[in-house]
């Protein structure tokens, strides 16, 4: 699971030195009569030195700041069904079922709403629409890889996995096909976090219909995984 190190270049514009060259002229000679002037010897120019670059600071990964709580299990998660509003380029209805006790917040862009785990060290399960469908899984999750890449930095230390696709069939019957993305990185203030990204179609329309992610700590992964697959098996999605 997009690292993406940013390397600063630093460039030193040295300027050309030049001089300007002095005619010297020697005094008349006045025993040696019509003798044809001695030249002067040419004057070599001093070189300007180039200034020496001030040494860059070396860049250093965020430190992983132990995790507070222990590891989230499956067996304490009990799944309770959600229904929010969300609206973007227009307005949907999801519902989907998420672990009981998992606060609901829906995001300022207002496409988004997101179901937290109390607690110091946050689990979440976020889940977008209000789009309408006109792109594939493959072409939305392939640009947000990339758009994820180019936001996380040497600091962050990322790990970015392949696109990988799957499909499975919902409670409703209906198939959901999805591309997953994975990836981890450090945060500054939480440590070491697991993303595992989802773009699901469902079956009679190619295109994406809803977007979900799953985040916590790397050892959180199968629990976090789980909990996203009841929400694929049970999302629906209404304009």
């Amino acid at each position: 699971m997009r690292t993406a190190a940013a390397v600063l270049g630093i460039m030193v514009l040295g300027g050309g030195s030049g001089y300007a060259a002095a005619h010297f002229t020697l005094p008349e000679d006045r025993s040696a009569a019509g003798r044809r002037p001695q030249a002067s010897a040419p004057v070599t120019p001093t070189p300007t030195p180039t200034p020496t670059p001030a040494p860059s600071s070396p860049r250093t990964r965020y430190p992983i700041v132990p995790p507070k709580m222990p590891a989230l299990e499956l067996d304490d998660i009990v799944f309770v069904g959600r229904r929010v509003t969300l609206t973007g380029e227009l307005e949907s209805s999801v519902s989907l079922e998420v672990p009981r006790g998992w606060g609901e917040t829906i995001q300022a862009e207002g496409d988004v709403a997101r179901f937290t785990k109390p607690g110091p060290d946050p689990r979440f399960i976020r889940v977008q629409a209000g789009f309408h469908l006109v792109e594939t899984p493959l072409s939305r999750a392939t640009r947000a890889r990339r758009e994820v890449i180019d936001s996380l930095t040497y600091e962050n230390d990322p790990k970015f996995d392949e696109l990988v696709s799957g499909s499975m069939t919902g409670v409703d019957g209906v198939k959901r096909s999805y591309q997953d993305f994975r990836y981890s990185y450090i945060s500054k203030e939480q440590g070491l976090k697991l993303v595992i990204l989802r773009h699901l179609a469902f079956e009679g329309n190619p295109n994406t219909a809803v977007v979900m992610a799953v985040a916590g700590m790397p050892k959180d992964e199968k629990a976090l995984a789980a909990v996203l697959n009841r929400a694929t098996k049970t999302v629906a999605r209404s304009n």
